[in-house]
């Protein structure tokens, strides 16, 4: 509320007080109004003065929220905890998410041969595994047993689509180190703007 209409409404209650205190004492005010009068006339003016006031917040915060409750301008992530098998060649977790638009990062620690190559990437498909893009793609060349990947991508994930995390090795096995599982933060973006301007040279 601002001062203007916070002042406003301090006069029209001050008026019903006013007019309280007229009643009490039991005496007729100027111009032939009774106290009951004047009690009546400021009493329906302060209630259509909050009235108003009340509606007019109300349509404001509704605008400033775009039509939604305070909660849902609560930070949302999704925390998947995840641990690859022993002696694995190839990783897949498929993330059980809805249709829109999530931003997704993950970290992987793998173990496992050395002097081999390693990679996680998402990957957005559809059907059994007909891949419709790749995003956040982290390789390595390992010269020791391991190899660490993370990466971070918005991805906007179709009715028909799913979303999962790979991880592969060249030769070799690998698996998740004690005390450090794979950890992938799903967190809901409600608007995604395509950037432009940008100089490639």
């Amino acid at each position: 509320m601002t001062k203007p209409n916070r002042y406003r409404l301090v006069t029209l209650l001050a008026v019903a007080v006013l007019a309280l205190l007229l009643g009490s004492v039991g005496t007729a005010t100027a111009q032939g109004l009774t106290t009951k009068a004047v009690r009546k006339i400021a009493t329906k003016v302060t209630k259509k003065e909050i009235a108003r006031q009340a509606g007019s917040l109300s349509v404001a915060n509704s605008r400033s929220l775009a039509g939604q409750p305070a909660s849902a301008y609560q930070e949302r992530r999704t925390v998947f905890t995840l641990a690859f098998p022993a002696a694995s060649v190839s990783f897949r977790a498929i993330l059980p998410l809805g249709a829109g638009s999530y931003e997704v990062s993950y970290s992987a620690k793998m173990v496992g041969t050395v002097d081999t190559n390693s990679e996680c990437y998402l990957m957005l498909y559809h059907g059994g595994l007909i891949a419709d893009a790749y995003y956040a793609d982290d390789a390595s060349a390992g010269t020791t047993i391991r190899q660490a990947h993370s990466a971070t991508a918005v991805v906007t994930v179709g009715a028909d689509q799913k979303l999962a995390l790979n991880c592969t090795v060249d030769a070799g096995t690998f698996t998740t180190p004690p005390l450090e599982p794979v950890q992938v933060v799903v967190s809901p973006v409600e608007v995604v703007t395509a950037g432009a301007g940008v100089q490639i040279s």
